[in-house]
């Protein structure tokens, strides 16, 4: 097994676990920052929780689609890649402004609810965009190593980031996370089931 390949298996498969446990921890934390104060605080160190795991996952994801990169000699694999953490960490900023909201209790009613859409609605735009570039990494690496579980994948990061508007309500919110755990999965199981070596134009897809 080439070096690279067994590396991008490895960190790829901790990067999406790590990013499937934030994003437990981001629901949990969503669910009680609204209802008032003292759950928005408790939501606020939720949130310093599960931000620092996620961008571990990410970082791990995007080492791994570099030592692919690497591998298949294909650098927009890794560009898309840099560009996905980009927009992930982007979107985390309104999220962080949203969660500190339980410590200006000056702000009136309507501000905080006007700047609490305003934050949903950046976040959301973020992860829309994070997973689109996600996407474009992931269709390169299914053309170039034949596992097709990558381009799958990234279909479904971008329809789960798609439903989860912050119009979307309850039943879009729930079949969101659906996808989402159905895309880290699936994810998960593209990257363990990477090539010994890459594959020449003649050979058959993995599927």
């Amino acid at each position: 097994m080439k070096r690279g390949l067994g590396r991008a298996k490895a960190l790829g498969a901790m990067g999406s676990i790590l990013t499937l446990l934030a994003g437990f921890s981001m629901a949990l934390s969503v669910s009680m920052a609204l209802p008032a104060a003292i759950i928005g605080l408790i939501g606020l160190v939720l949130f310093l929780a599960w931000a620092p795991i996620g961008i571990m996952g990410v970082m791990l994801i995007v080492a791994a689609l570099n030592y692919v990169s690497d591998e298949t000699g294909e650098p927009k694999i890794f560009s898309n890649a840099l560009c996905f953490a980009t927009a992930y960490i982007v979107g985390l900023l309104p999220l962080a402004f949203l969660w500190s909201f339980p410590t200006m209790p000056a702000l009136e009613p309507d501000v905080r609810g006007l700047a609490s859409r305003a934050a949903l609605i950046l976040a959301w735009a973020a992860l829309l965009v994070s997973s689109c570039f996600l996407w474009r990494s992931f269709a390169l690496v299914a053309q170039k190593t034949g596992v097709r579980r990558f381009f799958k994948a990234g279909l479904l990061y971008i329809v789960g980031a798609a439903l989860g508007g912050p119009a979307g309500g309850i039943v879009y919110w729930g079949g969101a996370a659906i996808i989402h755990l159905m895309a880290v999965v699936l994810t998960i199981v593209a990257f363990l089931s990477l090539p010994e070596a890459i594959p020449s134009p003649r050979e058959g897809s993995a599927p």
